[in-house]
């Protein structure tokens, strides 16, 4: 828990991040790998559109429907090895297709939870 992982200040600027966050998901929908991080952030009081990539379908092919759909998303794969890779060739292939995938979001969560690797992880 993470609440134990940081100090008070910490975890005070992780709040007001994840509520600055929680504003942008009203209006851009946010990209995870999973259900278990769909739920984490539900769990935080998400209440914007989640998708999920770990549906079977390729890259190319999330890549090509969300760009049908959106001009931005929030790109907020795991930082482990896995969503790191996942992360590079999905946020590659957004670009392409014309959608800004807002990684500085997942950059700047990375380096507040350093201490964590998953989505689902971010239990406070």
């Amino acid at each position: 828990m993470l609440r134990e992982m940081l100090s008070e200040r910490e975890l005070e600027e992780l709040e007001k991040f994840l509520e600055r966050v929680k504003e942008m998901n009203k209006e851009i929908p946010i990209v995870v790998e999973g259900k278990h991080d769909e739920s984490a952030l539900r769990n935080l009081g998400f209440s914007g559109e989640i998708i999920k990539i770990n549906t079977g379908v390729s890259m190319v092919s999330l890549a090509d429907s969300l760009s049908s759909l959106y001009s931005e998303v929030i790109l907020l794969l795991d930082w482990d090895e896995r969503g790191e890779r996942n992360a590079k060739r999905l946020s590659e292939l957004l670009i392409e297709h014309g959608v800004n995938p807002h990684l500085e979001i997942r950059e700047e969560l990375k380096r507040r939870v350093y201490h964590i690797r998953t989505v689902e992880s971010l239990i406070i």
